[in-house]
């Protein structure tokens, strides 16, 4: 399923983002989402096509990557989302679709 055609319950709300910034672009997002997979992960590189999962995240590091994306950008991203969408690039696209 593509992120318009997901039901609005389930698109991240971006409602609480800036209006006076410029749009984001899928790069942006891709950079600022590996550094905070690093983050979360304890991890010092991540790359965009590196899953979560993959690198040792689980269920809790789910849930923190999401507060974090919620804290950095201001927009909630369901944690069942990032089981969907696993890597910075695949979340990323989701994000600026959205």
């Amino acid at each position: 399923m593509t992120p318009a055609e997901s039901p609005a319950h389930d698109r991240p709300d971006t409602q609480t983002r800036k209006t006076t910034e410029a749009p984001m672009t899928v790069t942006q997002w891709e950079n600022e989402l590996c550094l905070l997979f690093g983050e979360v992960l304890g991890m010092p590189d991540v790359a965009a096509d590196d899953s979560f999962f993959d690198l040792g995240g689980h269920s809790l590091l789910a849930s923190k990557l999401t507060r974090r994306v919620q804290e950095a950008f201001g927009v909630k991203v369901p944690v069942r989302r990032i089981y969907q969408v696993p890597t910075p690039a695949t979340l990323a696209a989701y994000l600026h679709a959205a």
